[in-house]
């Protein structure tokens, strides 16, 4: 897949050198001016005392005269040129260097909001997974129509919205032509795969929530009268729980779950290979072989 075309804008590791558009310095353009006026006016008293100091005979007393105005014309003009010319490099590079320097500072700025963003993407998905624990463990822990209620509110139904907003915003960034993972596209399925998942995990829940809180309701009212049938009812009430296909599959860590898991590794992995800097391979030496050894892709 080719490379994002946010990342590849955003990311200082992928353009290693900068290339700088000189941008032109209008202050420098009046000084050019004036050194050219400056210049031009020094040569032709230069020139004029030259052509004065041809046609004045040799015993005038305007020789001595012509001859340091042309000697002085003369270092006026290295003088100026050079100090000149040095000045136009100062100010040439003063500029640049602070081109250089926004643009940098842009670039690092833009790296830092997206480095920030794919964190916030990461931190959702694993506070799912998260959550998705969490109310394993509480139902399987508690046995009871009560907590598995309480986790699907509380965890599960939160943990899908999360994720499929998480979805929407980033198939939204990736139609705009901008996707915020280096691999956005390679890791979709595996999040609709666990977006899936937690939908059937919900629907069975809807489905069979009712007959057995009925049941819970008979075991909590039998508590002052017959603890013994209030034993087997909650019993009863596990055993049905855990006999559902999904749920049954879900405390017990079953295969329906243990796929789940996977898809959930594998996102957060392409994710965070994009945190990862791109480092250029090197070609092997001449002469040495590549057999026996692994480089990273």
């Amino acid at each position: 897949m080719s490379e994002s075309p946010t990342a590849r804008v955003l990311d200082p590791e992928a353009s290693p050198s900068l290339q700088v558009r000189e941008r032109p310095d209008r202050r420098l353009r009046p000084l050019l001016v004036w050194t050219a006026v400056v210049g031009v006016a020094v040569a032709a008293i230069a020139v004029t005392a030259l052509l004065r100091l041809g046609s004045t005979g040799t015993k005038s007393d305007w020789i001595p005269i012509y001859q340091d105005v042309l000697k002085t014309s003369f270092q006026a003009l290295a003088i100026g040129a050079l100090g000149g010319l040095a000045r136009l490099i100062f100010d040439r590079r003063k500029t640049r260097d602070a081109v250089v320097a926004e643009e940098r500072k842009a670039m690092d700025t833009a790296a830092t909001k997206l480095r920030d963003l794919r964190y916030g993407y990461i931190t959702t998905l694993v506070d799912v997974s998260h959550d998705i624990d969490t109310a394993k463990l509480i139902i399987r822990a508690n046995r009871s129509v009560k907590s598995w209620t309480d986790m699907v509110n509380g965890r599960i139904v939160p943990a899908r919205s999360r994720l499929g907003d998480m979805m929407h915003q980033l198939d939204n960034w990736t139609k705009a032509g901008l996707p915020v993972f280096d691999q956005t596209r390679s890791f979709t399925q595996e999040l609709q795969g666990m977006d899936t998942y937690l939908k059937a995990l919900l629907d069975e829940y809807a489905e069979k929530k009712q007959g057995l809180g009925e049941l819970q309701l008979k075991a909590e009212l039998a508590k002052a009268t017959d603890l013994e049938a209030r034993k087997q009812l909650l019993d009863r009430i596990w055993e049905t729980m855990s006999g559902l296909p999904l749920l049954g599959d879900f405390v017990e860590h079953g295969p329906e779950y243990s796929n789940y898991h996977h898809n959930y590794l594998a996102a957060l992995l392409e994710m965070r290979q994009s945190l990862v800097p791109r480092t250029p391979r090197r070609p092997p030496r001449a002469g040495s072989s590549a057999q026996g050894v692994v480089t990273p892709s």
